[in-house]
């Protein structure tokens, strides 16, 4: 027993249909940084090289770069924030690694496309990268878990009642299954 296509979209309300979370984008991530989120050369060397990953930026240097607009925004500079939202948001749910402070800029080539951001299968890509991340916290030398955390959790309340998870009370049926539980604190 192990989570399902149908269970993202369920507990989650996340679309497991769609176009393939798959790029055959051949640009470098320095490349990529440059021309999906308007940075220079020199910073997106710098930002891939603070991350110290390769192909990885953090999370502090996205808020830093792309949390504000000034008055006179241009629609280009509204599209490279935008980016680096889906990016960031990406990188903290679907595609969160054990690191939990940078986010692999791969899947920025799926972002050049805002229009096409909604039509992607997330649910699959996000399952299959929760299924990976599994298989790897199995192994004896792994002390950490990552991947979809929330899908994990949300299965589990669904499917294992001896876990006693806690009803919202506020909980109706046009909302996602896995709101239907609340996380309580344990007692220290």
């Amino acid at each position: 027993m192990a989570p399902t296509l149908d269970d993202v979209e369920q507990l989650l309300g996340i679309p497991t249909y769609g176009l393939d979370v798959h790029t055959d984008d051949a640009r470098d991530a320095k490349t990529l940084l440059k021309d999906l989120l308007g940075v220079s050369e020199n910073e997106a060397k710098n930002a891939l090289k603070e991350a110290k990953g390769g192909q990885a930026v953090t999370f502090d240097w996205l808020r830093m770069h792309f949390s504000e607009l000034c008055e006179r925004v241009t629609d280009e500079r509204v599209t490279y924030c935008s980016r680096a939202y889906l990016l960031y948001v990406l990188g903290c749910t679907l595609l969160c690694d054990k690191i939990g402070s940078k986010v692999n800029v791969a899947p920025l080539a799926l972002l050049e496309d805002l229009d096409r951001v909604s039509h992607y299968g997330w649910g699959a890509s996000a399952l299959a990268f929760l299924y990976r991340h599994l298989g790897l916290a199995s192994r004896r030398d792994t002390k950490q878990l990552s991947g979809f955390l929330t899908l994990l959790e949300a299965w589990i309340d669904e499917h294992f009642p001896v876990f006693n998870p806690v009803a919202d009370p506020d909980y109706t049926e046009d909302l996602p299954r896995a709101l239907r539980w609340v996380s309580v604190d344990t007692p220290k």
